[in-house]
């Protein structure tokens, strides 16, 4: 793509903006890493889905025009089922997307709600597994989480995790995850970290329930609190459901990318003709 900056009209689109990902030490990830930060300090256009995304990538360009546009998401719809579970983790099981926080809050959980059960769906590295399985030991957790692992498709795993009643997912690093999108369509409420653009959820009101990064306490408050008060489980419902239909309206996604692809054409021209 650096073949066309300044001859073309050329938009960067950023899914996400963590430019310091360990990609390996291979001599085809270091050049993958510098060729990507090669063409953000370059472009002239970069389109972002949130605002917060924005403080990422000023280390590398300062002077890009900046656009926010939306993607559209997989329609889904509440999957009616016997709920068999109190809570669901499904995504990636590993340390960043938070799965060690969520049994350290699970045993706060446990001493207002003995009972309580965990149902984690996922991918798990073998070695990792075996840490949070010793974790979950030393937590007196073992009879209190279903380890499902991974799942063949998607619509697996949007009818085991409709097994549940809330999704929990307190991730570190993210922009808005798919689980938590996934999950608000689905009818699970949620409950997350204020990290990344989670919180532009909650722009109009409190669509899931936030804690800050790493308050332990917060997230067991929440659980517990959406688990036993009935009124508010409904309503954190229906706020989800409703949240996703209206953000990511199929239509309005579409004007946001024509409205943006129609600036910077517009704007790469009369800047040619300058």
């Amino acid at each position: 793509i650096l073949q066309f900056f300044g001859n073309l009209p050329v938009i960067v689109n950023l899914q996400k903006t963590s430019f310091d990902m360990n990609y390996g030490d291979s001599i085809y990830a270091k050049k993958r890493q510098r060729i990507e930060k090669e063409i953000i300090a370059k472009t002239s256009y970069i389109s972002l889905q949130t605002k917060s995304m924005l403080e990422d990538i000023k280390e590398l360009n300062t002077s890009a025009k900046i656009y926010y546009v939306r993607y559209c998401e997989l329609h889904l719809n509440p999957i009616e089922t016997e709920k068999e579970y109190d809570i669901v983790f499904f995504a990636r099981v590993c340390k960043e997307k938070g799965i060690i926080d969520l049994l350290k809050s699970l045993q706060l959980v446990k001493k207002s709600i003995s009972n309580v059960c965990l149902y984690v769906i996922g991918p798990c590295a073998k070695n990792f597994f075996e840490e949070l399985k010793k974790i979950s030991k030393e937590l007196e957790l073992e009879n209190n989480i279903v380890w499902k692992g991974n799942l063949p498709t998607l619509k697996d795993v949007y009818i085991e995790a409709s097994k549940a009643k809330i999704s929990v997912l307190p991730t570190h690093y993210d922009v808005i995850p798919e689980t938590i999108l996934e999950s608000m369509q689905l009818g699970l409420p949620v409950v997350s970290y204020k990290t990344g653009s989670i919180p532009e959820l909650n722009e109009d009101q409190d669509n899931i329930l936030l804690v800050g990064e790493g308050d332990i306490e917060g997230l067991a408050k929440n659980i517990i609190n959406l688990l036993t008060d009935k009124v508010l489980y409904n309503t954190m419902r229906e706020r989800g459901f409703e949240c996703i239909k209206k953000r990511y309206n199929n239509d309005y996604v579409f004007q946001e990318h024509f409205e943006c692809y129609q600036k910077v054409i517009e704007d790469f021209y009369n800047n040619q003709e300058g």
